[in-house]
């Protein structure tokens, strides 16, 4: 049996130090947000775009857990397809584009998201039909680039 945590919670940490956390707490794979101080570029609810670490800075950054004999299993996708404007909804599905093709590159199988999973449960579709027809289609193009990369996608609900 396998327990592992998000780095998540562990911002403006190091890769190194949130590894070593996470092994001394006994852990055997995490989900990864880009959110440590030597790995950035995550930010939860995003609309819009947001440069990402390269494929080198991510692996890198899975080789000092796996030296903590810790499994990256998941990429954390935080991204927001609420958004006010066309711009910022394309924007928001070249992200998750970038985030699918990072997981590729670096050999991870999962990205976890909410993807605005959370906001269907408190949008009644009859009276915000708008919004929640662009979670809907944002969700659905996010699973669409998943899987041409062999992905599974994660969904907090």
């Amino acid at each position: 049996m396998k327990f592992g945590a998000s780095t998540r919670s562990f911002g403006g940490r190091s890769i190194k130090e949130t590894a070593e956390i996470f092994a001394s707490a006994g852990l055997s794979c995490c989900e990864l947000c880009f959110c440590q101080n030597d790995l950035h570029g995550w930010k939860y609810n995003l609309c819009g775009y947001s440069e990402l670490p390269s494929v080198r800075e991510v692996k890198q950054a899975i080789e000092i857990f796996a030296e903590k004999g810790i499994e990256v299993s998941a990429l954390g996708v935080y991204n927001s397809y609420r958004c006010e404007s066309p711009v910022d909804f394309t924007d928001s599905a070249r992200l998750f584009a970038e985030y699918c093709n990072l997981a590729y590159e670096t050999g991870v199988k999962i990205l976890a998201t909410h993807t605005g999973t959370t906001a269907f449960r408190v949008i009644n579709p009859k009276e915000n039909a708008e919004v929640f027809e662009k979670l809907c289609c944002g969700f659905l193009l996010s699973c669409i680039e998943a899987e041409k990369y062999g992905l599974t996608i994660g969904t907090e609900c």
